[in-house]
């Protein structure tokens, strides 16, 4: 991608600090993005496209579609890490404060013919108790739902209201549908909730799968057994606009 934005940079008579005060940003992240240091913030990759005239597909893909066509490049899948340093913190037992990257990982395909523009939302919890983060990738063909931040409120550790179970069940729902199930290992001893869920990372991608996804009506449901009691918790899932 580096190399892309590079080349996509000089092709428009731009330097890197003007690329950067066009995005508001430091020139050294251009340099960093240039050099393969770091990658763009996801915030960002809306506004450089339209900077430098390219698709969305096109920029993680490191290549311009007209070449694709030329070489001839079959449609592939690939995964790229984004890492984004403004999620502060964790609180853990015994309070210490530690910085958590998160890893989002994107999957985009290139076309034959057509590279259809991905819309990007963030996907948030309207659960107070539920915090989640994720996002969610569509275009005409293909719908994308990454989640991998679920967390139990930590203000609640330590306190009556702590989660302390032996195992956990997480399904992401559709219109009354499994579309996505996660069903942890169970264990002897009770752990905290937040235990389990710190190992779930929903990655459901619409061409892999044999599902449907509606995002008008997509929740999450998480069935645990405290007490010797089923306990199900259904939140419906916001998207907002990248």
């Amino acid at each position: 991608m580096g190399k892309f934005i590079a080349e996509q940079r000089k092709l428009h008579n731009l330097t890197q600090e003007q690329l950067a005060s066009k995005l508001d940003v430091d020139r050294t992240l251009i340099s960093k993005w240039e050099r393969a240091v770091s990658l763009p913030d996801i915030s960002l990759l809306e506004p450089l496209c339209k900077i430098l005239d390219i698709s969305l597909s096109e920029l993680l893909n490191g290549q311009s579609q007209e070449h694709n066509l030329k070489t001839g490049v079959k449609a592939e899948v690939e995964a790229i890490k984004y890492y984004n340093s403004s999620f502060k913190s964790k609180l853990i037992k015994r309070g210490a404060i530690m910085l958590t990257l998160i890893t989002l990982i994107f999957v985009v395909a290139l076309f034959s013919f057509k590279v259809n523009e991905y819309k990007i939302y963030e996907i948030h919890s309207d659960n107070k108790d539920f915090i989640l983060d994720g996002y969610f990738m569509v275009n005409k063909f293909r719908k994308i739902v990454i989640i991998n931040n679920l967390v139990y409120n930590e203000k609640y550790i330590g306190t009556s209201k702590e989660l302390l179970i032996n195992n956990v069940d997480v399904s992401l729902v559709s219109n009354d549908n499994n579309v996505y199930n996660y069903r942890s290992d169970g264990c002897n001893d009770s752990k905290s909730i937040n235990e389990f869920l710190k190992n779930i990372n929903i990655e459901l991608d619409t061409e892999n799968e044999n599902v449907e996804i509606d995002e008008n009506n997509l929740s999450l449901r998480i069935k645990y057994i405290i007490n010797n009691e089923l306990k199900v918790f259904d939140f419906k899932l916001k998207f907002e606009r990248k």
